[in-house]
């Protein structure tokens, strides 16, 4: 009877694990879309992303073809950018925004378009548009897009950046925490230095037939000495505006090297020949790390193994800090890598993340073993996982056909499948050594002409069978009783 259980609770875990295995699919749209939407100045709009998958995707919000950071001011991503936030209108909200949806199975995205129909709203857009094409008062630019807390580590040179437009064209002045910065002369590698160039107009895509100038703030080798508040003033004789950057910079006596998040990039991914295939990383990180993707070549002919590559802790990286040149080979170990395409990874819920975007229609060729490699100055780390494509999806996978994780990458299905067999085989031997002992107590039993040691039976061998009531709070192994009185 025991073994029946045993085998009706097996085979209940692996119908439910298959079960998980089959649901998991690329992003889809949930709801109906309202594809259209209205405000005027001042209102607050929320726009809601109806997709969804399994694995859960991450969210890129998109305001016409430009990334919607969450440090911009007015505007919050809200349930790990699930919806939008723009709180207090203005004119430049108007146009089309994109939300995107990724996980490991694809991606998708669904536009909305934001307009500002109401005549008066339209009159107040448009008397701000002269007020900014005819003033000569300088305009500071894309003020609702600098962050306004930077955190950079220390040793690196920090650049801050300030455009502005204004007729004549102004004049620029940073200051440190209120005190104006004079940049030294006759020094060659001075501590702060102050560029400033003319922009053409086809730079400042946000005006019309105005002049500005950008400049930028040369901070060396910043120190913790130098967090501060920075401001950049732009003036001219009718008037000034400025911008302050709040700068950060982080000493640390032993820096960490990246660490990658337990389930991305997934050791296996599957999807459909013919449907879009991507990739994504996260990427734990004190400070901005660099992270590249890379294409294992192709064994060399007669190589029936795929070698593991060594640990992060053991590998020696080719030229691992030389510029990465798209379709450069690096090494790892013994085993060849060929650098591919890599956006910048954007910061996203205390994780640096980053997709990669095999094909909008995969086909066998883009299988392979793929690997993400993050760096920064303390070190590097990577992970590889396998990408396959099939005309029969999903796919299961055996380990004879791909290698498993290096032990230094956290939690992964291979090791989900070792823990759970481990406990499976511990459960196993558990339930024959009660079998065992009760059956060694009953031949005894049948041996003895004394009755009364009958009442010196183990506890766990009843008659009738009793609920098992685990007081300890960790598990404690079951020892045999003595059976010397016996002899």
């Amino acid at each position: 009877m025991t073994k029946t259980y045993f085998t009706i609770a097996v085979i209940i875990f692996l119908a439910s694990n298959i079960t998980g295995i089959f649901s998991k699919g690329p992003p889809v749209i949930t709801t109906s879309l309202q594809p259209r939407f209205t405000g005027k100045l001042g209102e607050v709009i929320r726009f809601i992303c109806p997709i969804r998958g399994d694995p859960e995707p991450i969210f890129e919000w998109y305001r016409n073809g430009e990334r919607v950071m969450d440090y911009w001011d007015r505007y919050r991503l809200i349930s790990k950018g699930y919806s939008l936030n723009i709180q207090r209108l203005e004119c430049e909200d108007q146009g089309t925004y994109i939300c995107k949806a990724v996980n490991g199975f694809g991606v998708h995205e669904i536009s909305f378009q934001l307009d500002l129909l109401d005549e008066s709203m339209q009159e107040a857009c448009k008397s701000n548009s002269d007020e900014v094409f005819s003033s000569s008062k300088p305009i500071i630019l894309h003020k609702s897009k600098k962050s306004k807390h930077m955190l950079k580590p220390a040793s690196y040179d920090v650049m801050l950046k300030c455009i502005a437009v204004a007729e004549p064209i102004p004049k620029f002045h940073w200051f440190k925490d209120g005190v104006e910065i004079i940049p030294e002369k006759g020094n060659a590698e001075p501590k702060y230095s102050v560029r400033s160039i003319v922009l053409s107009e086809e730079d400042l895509t946000e005006v019309n037939e105005k002049e500005g100038m950008r400049s930028t703030l040369h901070i060396r080798h910043a120190r913790g000495s130098d967090t501060a508040n920075y401001t950049c003033r732009a003036e001219n004789e009718h008037g000034w505006d400025e911008l302050t950057h709040i700068l950060e910079v982080v000493e640390r006596q032993v820096p960490r090297r990246p660490e990658l998040h337990p389930d991305f990039p997934p050791f296996h991914t599957w999807v459909e020949a013919g449907q879009a295939g991507s990739l994504s990383c996260k990427v734990e990180s004190e400070f901005p790390p660099e992270i590249h993707w890379l294409k294992r070549l192709t064994p060399s002919p007669g190589s029936s193994k795929i070698i593991q590559p060594p640990t992060p802790d053991e590998a020696e990286v080719e030229n691992i800090h030389s510029q990465f040149i798209v379709n450069r080979t690096i090494t790892i170990g013994n085993i060849k890598y060929q650098i591919l395409p890599s956006a910048l990874p954007k910061l996203i819920d205390g994780y640096y993340s980053s997709i990669l975007l095999l094909s909008k229609k995969s086909q066998e060729v883009d299988s392979g073993i793929y690997v993400c490699l993050a760096l920064n100055n303390a070190g590097f780390n990577y992970r590889q996982v396998y990408f396959n494509v099939t005309n029969n999806y999903p796919h299961p996978t055996t380990d004879e056909n791909y290698p498993g994780r290096n032990p230094s990458e956290g939690w992964s299905d291979k090791n989900h499948a070792t823990t759970t067999a481990v406990v499976v085989v511990v459960v196993v031997c558990g339930l024959f050594a009660m079998v065992v002992s009760c059956f060694v107590w009953k031949r005894r039993k049948n041996h003895l002409k004394d009755k009364s040691l009958s009442a010196s039976a183990p506890s766990f061998c009843p008659s009738v069978p009793e609920a098992i009531i685990i007081q300890q709070p960790t598990p404690v192994t079951p020892t045999l009783p003595d059976y010397s009185v016996f002899r």
